[in-house]
């Protein structure tokens, strides 16, 4: 079955997810068999209950939120996400991914300076 925050999630239902939080539920999840909620949240392409998490504090980083939405073609999601998105090698499995699929490729003239930004940062 999974846990009860998946169902909300699947629905797209940011209310009944909120409220469901609200009244004690958790996002708990057994991390050997149910996928992080915001990155479940990114695949599935529902903006508001991404930045939901987020606001919550959850970690697009440490979710895989942004290479689950590219996964998921979930383009504007995953714009989103981009400017997050601080791990090189997710960036670059994203790349390989759009250029297996059709309709991403506006994203990845902006992943590869995303790369860059990146590397500039570390080198400081």
């Amino acid at each position: 079955m999974g846990p009860p925050w998946k169902d909300y999630i699947k629905k797209g239902d940011l209310a009944g997810l909120q409220q469901w939080l609200d009244s004690g539920g958790t996002l708990d999840r057994d991390p050997n068999r149910d996928p992080a909620p915001l990155g479940y949240a990114a695949n599935l392409g529902h903006l508001p209950i991404v930045k939901f998490l987020i606001e919550r504090g959850d970690d697009p980083v440490e979710s895989d939120a942004f290479l689950a939405a590219v996964i998921g073609g979930r383009y504007d999601t995953a714009k989103f996400l981009l400017p997050l998105e601080t791990d090189s090698d997710q960036l670059r499995e994203a790349l390989g991914t759009l250029r297996e699929y059709d309709g991403g490729e506006f994203l990845v003239p902006m992943i590869q300076q995303r790369i860059k930004d990146l590397k500039k940062q570390r080198k400081k």
